[in-house]
C-alpha cells in the first residue's frame, strides 16, 4: 500500500489546474487524510440510503427486501440519517452485511453504496474514476492511495468542478462533491480552513 507522494500531488495540481494545498484539502476534509485502516483496509463510509437507492436503480425493491429481513434496518432505509456514533472500523461490516443479503442485486448496490479511500469517493461512480466496475475500483485503490488520487482527478474532472477547485470556490466544489447538502456539514468552510492550513506550510 504505497502512499502518495509530493510529486504525485503536484502532478495531481497540474492535471486540475488548480494548487496542491486544495487537492490535500480534499483528502483532510473527507478522510483525515488517510486512505487505510490501521488494520490495513480501505477507509471506507457505507450509505444505507444509497443502498436503498441502488437496490431499487437495480430492479429490486427494498422496501419488500427490509420486510423479509426486518434485521436489515440498521443497512438499509429510504432517507439519511447521519453518522454519529459509528466508528470507520464498523463500516465494512456493515457494508458486508448488506452485501450478503440473498438478492441478485444486492452486492453489487452494497459496494456502490459505500465511499472509499483518501478522497472518499462514492462507489456508484466508478465510471468517473475510468473503472468498468465497484469491483475494479475497490480493487484498485487497494493497491495504495496513489490509485486513489487518480481516482479523484478523474472524478473532479468529469464532474466539472476542476474550474472551482482552481479559483478556490469552495461553495461550488462543495456542492458539486458533497451533495446540495453540503451547508449542514460545514463542508465548504471546511475546505477553506484545510486549505489555508496547507497552504502555510507548502
Amino acid at each position: 500500500m504505497s502512499n502518495i507522494t509530493e510529486q504525485d500531488y503536484i502532478d495531481a495540481a497540474h492535471a486540475l489546474g488548480c494548487k496542491v494545498a486544495a487537492i490535500k484539502a480534499a483528502a483532510e476534509v473527507e478522510s483525515s487524510g488517510s486512505g487505510f485502516l490501521p488494520t490495513g483496509e480501505l477507509v471506507i463510509l457505507f450509505e444505507p440510503h444509497i443502498f436503498w437507492r441502488r437496490l431499487a436503480k437495480l430492479g429490486a425493491d427494498p422496501a419488500t427486501i427490509l420486510q423479509a429481513h426486518p434485521a436489515a434496518a440498521d443497512i438499509l432505509y429510504p432517507h439519511y440519517k447521519g453518522h454519529d456514533g459509528e466508528h470507520p472500523s464498523q463500516q465494512w461490516d456493515r457494508l458486508r452485511k448488506a452485501a450478503n443479503l440473498p438478492y441478485g442485486p444486492a452486492m453489487r448496490a452494497a459496494y456502490e453504496a459505500a465511499s472509499y479511500g483518501k478522497f472518499q469517493v462514492l462507489g456508484e461512480n466508478h465510471k468517473s474514476c475510468c473503472y468498468g466496475s465497484i469491483f475494479e475500483m475497490v480493487h484498485a485503490y487497494e493497491q495504495g492511495e496513489s490509485y486513489q488520487l487518480q481516482g479523484f482527478v478523474a472524478l473532479v474532472k468529469d464532474f466539472g468542478l476542476d474550474e472551482a477547485l482552481a479559483r478556490e470556490d469552495w461553495a461550488t466544489y462543495a456542492a458539486g462533491y458533497n451533495g446540495p447538502g453540503y451547508k449542514a456539514n460545514h463542508y465548504d468552510t471546511k475546505m477553506a480552513a484545510a486549505f489555508k492550513k496547507f497552504s502555510i506550510t507548502a
